[in-house]
């Protein structure tokens, strides 16, 4: 995707509490060093209805399985600039809960990227979601994160939320991660 054409998603997110999310994070955290494929972002579910009649798309419900974890989402799912887009606004059930998206979304972290201001879940949610997952990509993208700062409260909080801190814990020790 091009400036113009990235410049014209962001125009479409404006007015909305929102936040890049998954690869993309990444990729803007890395100023790029990780490509993104499809592009995934976290929208408050209150807006949903309101930014799906503002882009012209309905509303979907669906259940998406990720290893073995169950996601239960009203989204968004659109085609833009030969980009998949898939916006979201909620995070595994059994993971994660609504107050763990709420608090994404106020501690987003606002960034550049590809001449935008543009809005990016909070790293240490990043990194809490990619450490309890431990698929081979997330290890990929915790390798790019490291020593980028975080809050360690923040991330404390978020790895509770996912379940599974102490084996997040020893592998982001064993990548290296100061979390002292």
């Amino acid at each position: 995707m091009n400036k113009e054409e990235f410049r014209k998603l962001i125009d479409k997110l404006k007015g909305f509490n929102w936040c890049f999310i998954s690869g993309m994070a990444v990729s803007i955290y890395t100023k790029g060093k990780r490509d993104y494929g499809d592009i995934d972002i976290l929208i408050h579910k209150a807006e949903i209805d309101k930014f799906a009649e503002k882009i012209k798309q309905k509303v979907i419900e669906k259940q998406v399985k990720k290893g073995d974890i169950t996601i239960s989402d009203r989204g968004v799912e659109f085609n833009f600039q030969g980009k998949q887009i898939e916006v979201v606004t909620s995070f595994p059930d059994d993971k994660i809960q609504e107050e763990s998206v709420q608090k994404m979304l106020d501690n987003k972290k606002e960034e550049i990227f590809l001449g935008e201001k543009v809005y990016v879940a909070p790293i240490e949610e990043l990194i809490a979601q990619k450490a309890s997952m431990q698929r081979e990509k997330d290890i990929s993208d915790l390798k790019l994160l490291k020593n980028l700062g975080l809050r360690l409260d923040l991330l404390e909080w978020f790895l509770k939320k996912w379940g599974n801190e102490k084996e997040a814990l020893a592998l982001l020790h064993k990548l290296g991660y100061k979390l002292k």
